[in-house]
């Protein structure tokens, strides 16, 4: 899948997560927070290859993406996009949280984030004709549907002109169904402020 793809998977799964549940208590700093999660957990599996989305995005990215490159075990698609990968992506996301200074924004729910939108993007690359080495290092790809001739071919029409609005939709109607509890969060938030 396309960075676009896996940004918007990374919302549609947050948002999923976030209203199965009355929302937490959220600051406007907690919340950006989680957007930030949001989007760097759904692209973290890529930064196992140079030129990928999130690398793209960061200051120097070019430069970090060539010096992180021997720590990514396989290339492309094998640790850190795998169950064992994202455990370690999520330890490493925990660790990073609690080293940053206590009082300015609340971890769990910016960590619960992050390992979400990790989750969505595994999902998504399992869609896809190369599939995804869930069990690595043992094991092959898990792929689905177990045919690979029937799995989307990433950045093809399919991905864009189906995939992309069915995630839109499942983002819209999410925040449609819960549009009082979004509206009560923009309203605390604006209190906060006073």
């Amino acid at each position: 899948m396309t960075g676009r793809t896996h940004d918007v998977a990374a919302v549609a799964a947050v948002s999923l997560m976030a209203f199965r549940q009355p929302l937490p208590p959220l600051d406007a700093v907690t919340l950006a927070a989680c957007a930030v999660a949001t989007f760097t957990g759904g692209l973290a599996p890529d930064l196992d290859k140079p030129g990928s989305s999130l690398w793209r995005r960061l200051p120097g990215g070019g430069v970090l993406a060539r010096v992180a490159r021997p720590a990514f075990v396989g290339g492309h698609r094998n640790l850190s996009h795998s169950l064992p990968g994202g455990v370690l992506f999520a330890l490493l996301a925990r660790a990073a949280l609690l080293a940053l200074p206590e009082g300015y924004f609340r971890p769990v729910p910016v960590w619960t984030c992050f390992v979400v939108a990790y989750v969505s993007h595994l999902v998504m690359d399992t869609l896809t004709e190369a599939g995804v080495p869930w069990l690595f290092p043992f094991g092959g790809t898990i792929g689905f549907p177990p045919m690979r001739r029937w799995r989307i071919k990433s950045g093809g029409w399919f991905e864009h002109g189906v995939v992309l609005p069915i995630l839109w939709g499942v983002i819209l109607a999410t925040w449609r169904a819960h549009l009082p509890e979004i509206i009560a969060l923009l309203r605390s938030l604006g209190a906060g402020a006073h």
